[in-house]
């Protein structure tokens, strides 16, 4: 019997049209202290080019934002397998600085550049990516940028591969 890792919720839906759908990125949250704001804007702004999101933390439960707003994650940091992913984000807040001490989060962030996916940080995630060394990750300031910088990232990759 399959007991399930993290509480029973509704995943965010998946985009249906767009440009990119069957695209997928992961975003990187904390579990305390992380941006909500951030995670909702990149959700949006994916969701409109068609790329499908999952959130992804350190722990089971709830993750919560500064304002203690949440959002639900879909998988553990360890349940992360990077080939079902075209992209990852870093989500920043406070929080992101015990992201960038887990030894976990830089395997998942070597395990991305690796296989060169797009990696982006959002504010404070650029302290995970500069603890996992990955200096070739993009840093924004919010998640409406980083939507814009990975939809037109992964329409690069799309465009390469086809021709």
């Amino acid at each position: 019997m399959h007991v399930p890792l993290l509480a029973d919720h509704r995943p965010l839906p998946a985009p249906r049209r767009g440009p990119l759908v069957g695209a997928h990125a992961l975003a990187i949250v904390a579990p305390t202290d992380t941006s909500i704001a951030d995670v909702r804007a990149l959700y949006d702004g994916l969701f409109d080019a068609g790329v499908a999101l999952s959130v992804a933390s350190e722990t089971h439960g709830k993750a919560y934002g500064v304002d203690r707003d949440s959002v639900d994650p879909d998988l553990l940091l360890i349940e992360v397998v990077p080939e079902r992913y075209d992209a990852l984000v870093v989500v920043g807040g406070p929080g992101a600085a015990r992201v960038a001490a887990d030894p976990l989060a830089r395997d998942v962030l070597h395990a991305f550049h690796g296989a060169g996916r797009p990696i982006v940080a959002i504010g404070e995630g650029a302290d995970v990516t500069r603890a996992a060394r990955v200096d070739e990750a993009a840093i924004v300031d919010d998640g409406t940028e980083a939507a814009i910088l990975l939809g037109a990232s992964l329409s690069r990759r799309a465009r390469q591969q086809s021709g």
